[in-house]
């Protein structure tokens, strides 16, 4: 979970009857997990009944920043129109929603995101592509991470992912699942896992399973032998 504290700094003044408020966040002290967050850049404005977004979110370890740039109304029925854009270890901060479980150690994570529809109805459209990926899952090395996702209206779609656990497991998966409502798939998305040894703390467990996610992305169904 994010820890610490968001601030808020900016000016107001009113045009044509029209409010127009400046502002810029402020973090401090803010991370996830153990991961510290920054601005690059931090300009919200509200005009003509929009939030127009200028972001660039940095983890303190990381060369690269996640930046958010577009407009959100205030109408939860007018167009939504915002572009996520990422690459390199932009995303790296993403492990500490794990309490640091997970350890990103590298990779090229290369990610283009648009969200337009509604608030009450958003839509997504992009893609997020990994190579090379490096991590670490509680002391079990993962590497050789390649994965390449379509993000398609209210669904994404694992074009193909590969990586290697340990030394002689490997996973590989593909297939599709909603976003943020089930979605009836033809291809749901599936994961084949072969061989891999986890090192729990009062066990090595080996691990061999077909596994199958359906449902939504934010409410998952996991199933499999």
């Amino acid at each position: 979970a994010l820890q610490g504290a968001i601030g808020l700094s900016g000016r107001y003044r009113s045009e044509d009857g029209s409010p127009e408020v400046t502002t810029e966040l402020v973090l401090e002290d803010a991370r996830i997990g153990s991961h510290r967050l920054h601005f690059d850049r931090a300009q919200i404005r509200l005009q003509h009944g929009a939030l127009l977004l200028d972001l660039a979110l940095r983890d303190a370890t990381a060369t690269e920043a996640v930046t958010v740039t577009g407009q959100v109304p205030l109408d939860s029925r007018e167009p939504l129109d915002v572009r996520v854009l990422s690459s390199g270890d932009g995303l790296r901060f993403l492990t500490g929603f794990t309490d640091d479980r997970l350890a990103w150690v590298s990779g090229d994570a290369r990610l283009r995101l648009i969200l337009s529809g509604s608030l009450a109805a958003p839509e997504a459209n992009g893609f997020l592509v990994l190579k090379d990926g490096g991590f670490d899952l509680e002391k079990q090395e993962i590497r050789d991470f390649n994965t390449s996702v379509v993000f398609d209206f209210n669904r994404l779609q694992v074009e193909s992912l590969q990586a290697r656990i340990g030394e002689n497991g490997r996973i590989e998966g593909l297939g599709a699942l909603g976003l943020l409502a089930d979605s009836q798939e033809s291809d749901p998305l599936s994961f084949a896992v072969r061989k891999a040894r986890l090192n729990l703390p009062i066990a090595k467990v080996g691990i061999t399973a077909d596994l199958t996610v359906t449902g939504a992305l934010v409410r998952p169904r996991l199933g499999g032998t």
